[in-house]
């Protein structure tokens, strides 16, 4: 059986920025690649948390514009989401 759209937003809405946090975070929409990175899509996004070299994390955000990547590390996975749901518009 098909699966029904989900009713969009209404712009105008007041939305509880932890509710969007909860949404963004939510354990079950995340992946492990076969790397071992954390992805998911998000707003028409690939959003994935990577680990560099150096033992800190990453993170990168892909769409048809391309990829950018964060310019700093971060201690674990945890720090890194929290940046990267910073550099992404949570709506």
């Amino acid at each position: 059986m098909p699966e029904w759209p989900k009713p969009r937003r209404d712009p105008n809405e007041i939305v509880n920025p932890d509710d969007l946090w909860e949404i963004f975070a939510e354990p079950a929409a995340w992946k492990r690649s076969k790397r071992g990175n954390l992805w998911r899509n998000y707003q028409g996004k690939t959003v994935t948390i990577f680990g560099r070299d150096d033992g800190y994390f990453a993170w990168s955000i892909s769409d048809k514009d391309g990829t950018r990547f964060s310019r700093g590390g971060y201690e674990d996975e945890d720090e890194a989401m929290g940046a990267l749901a910073a550099a992404l518009p949570l709506d």
